[in-house]
């Protein structure tokens, strides 16, 4: 972004951006440097994305007229310590009106991909239409400003999102990756895909520790155009920290909302999976679809029951001072570390574990990294499952798919499964459709299709009015 003023809330179009329009279909891009029209285009992210897709009449998710905004915001790539998110914006094809209309959507995901993204001189990315052949896009920093590159991809077709970032690293050297797994490949039958974003972490262990833009099926309208993946190609541009930004990065790493969630030997509770120990104060832990039972069931997964067996290491993303998510992995017979099998926070852990019926943090691990792989988001399968669960043991006698059952973890894994690879649109496309399907609808925990977070909805009843206008929330 180029500043022309000190004051860009009174002079927002003395700010400018710069934009990549590209059109899949012919291959045609223009490129420009745009004034911002408010304080939200300064910003950034949705603030801005939101903006344009309001001027599109879209009645169908999977059309040519439904873009792809990919993009930063202000703080993203700063010295700003948290200043690393990329947002991805569209109409969604799991969330839609009463009327049968997708909803505008966002979904937002941190890692360094944000970073690399900012430094190729881009601030945001628009694809128009569709590609006929599977490619990726390369974003690159050159001599003369960014440059943006389709490249054929049918060697990605198949891989999952770890494996199609792993595949493009030995390419591409000081990028990051941004890549849809097998569940955006199949959107047709599966609307929850999500956008896996490479970390440091991942890039240097050679372990499957992507961060995710998840919500709204994003991945899924990637997958629909036909990029399998997105390279941001650049050097690292990092400013020196001024006075002013280190004290706001201290009062980041300290405050209260972070505080409490770094990690244990810090003085914190061990990231978001803390919540366990919070929520279960009240048995508001979710169990069973959302029916807590008011025993001690949930606290077979506290962080203090899963390290006797488990190795658990807390890791931050890149320069990111709020060390809140966990790492398990596999403890050999000598306590020295195994096999990397996921990382635990609190809401893929309870919607893939508790809240079907499985307590075993194994199983519980290896179910989140099959959603990681596949590409999905976690909050709509877990959901989603947890009804079917929740139907067939309403109906024993005539049960669904292939009658699972809460804590039938081989059948569940099944079902993962099958969604992923686009064989059971029953489960990739949500539990709004599943539930009127079967003319059952009480007990299907969404708002207007996009399923709720791991939180009883009657312990914050505002939490469904966030689902519905996400537009106002800003991470």
């Amino acid at each position: 972004m180029r500043f022309l003023t000190t004051d860009p809330a009174a002079e927002p179009s003395n700010v400018l951006y710069k934009r990549c329009t590209f059109d899949l279909r012919t291959g045609e891009q223009r490129m420009e440097e745009i004034p911002c029209r408010n304080l939200e285009d300064v910003l950034g992210g949705f603030g801005r994305s939101f903006q344009d897709l309001a001027e599109r009449k879209i009645e169908n998710a999977y059309c040519d007229e439904n873009p792809l905004i990919v993009n930063t915001g202000l703080l993203t790539g700063s010295s700003a310590m948290t200043g690393m998110r990329t947002y991805f914006s569209g109409y969604s094809p799991i969330k839609g009106s009463k009327a049968g209309l997708p909803a505008a959507m966002w979904s937002t995901g941190s890692g360094k991909f944000g970073a690399k993204f900012k430094w190729t001189g881009l601030d945001e990315l628009i694809f128009e239409n569709r590609s006929e052949q599977p490619v990726y896009v390369v974003i690159k920093e050159t001599d003369v400003g960014p440059q943006v590159e389709l490249k054929p991809a049918e060697h990605l077709l198949g891989l999952s999102t770890h494996d199609k970032i792993m595949v493009l690293q030995k390419d591409y050297a000081d990028a990051h990756f941004a890549a849809i797994g097998q569940a955006g490949e199949n959107w047709q039958n599966n609307f929850m895909g999500a956008v896996a974003l490479s970390t440091e972490n991942q890039l240097k262990e050679k372990e499957d520790k992507c961060r995710f833009a998840g919500r709204g099926g994003m991945g899924s309208l990637m997958g629909y155009k036909n990029i399998l993946a997105l390279v941001a190609q650049s050097s690292d541009k990092m400013k020196p920290l001024s006075e002013a930004v280190k004290k706001v990065n201290v009062n980041v790493i300290k405050g209260g909302g972070s505080a409490r969630i770094q990690p244990i030997r810090c003085g914190g509770g061990g990231g978001t999976w803390a919540a366990y120990d919070v929520l279960q104060e009240f048995h508001a832990v979710p169990v069973n679809n959302f029916r807590p039972q008011g025993n001690a069931v949930p606290e077979k997964l506290f962080r203090e029951n899963v390290e006797k067996e488990y190795d658990i290491k807390s890791q931050a993303c890149y320069r990111c001072g709020i060390t809140c998510h966990n790492n398990i992995s596999e403890k050999n017979a000598d306590g020295s570390k195994g096999e990397f099998l996921a990382k635990f926070d609190y809401e893929p852990l309870n919607l893939l574990s508790t809240n079907i019926g499985v307590h075993d943090a194994g199983q519980a691990a290896r179910l989140i990294q099959l959603s990681d792989n596949y590409g999905m988001d976690a909050i709509s399968l877990g959901v989603t499952i947890s009804y079917a669960l929740s139907y067939n043991e309403r109906h024993p006698q005539a049960t669904i798919l292939n009658g699972a059952t809460f804590g039938d973890y081989e059948k569940i894994r099944e079902l993962i499964i099958q969604a992923g690879e686009g064989k059971l649109p029953e489960i990739g496309q949500g539990s709004m459709r599943l539930s009127e399907s079967l003319s059952e609808t009480s007990y299907a925990y969404h708002v207007k299709g996009l399923e709720i977070a791991a939180y009883q909805p009657e312990t914050n009843p505002g939490y469904a009015w966030a689902s519905a206008h996400r537009w106002w929330l800003i991470v």
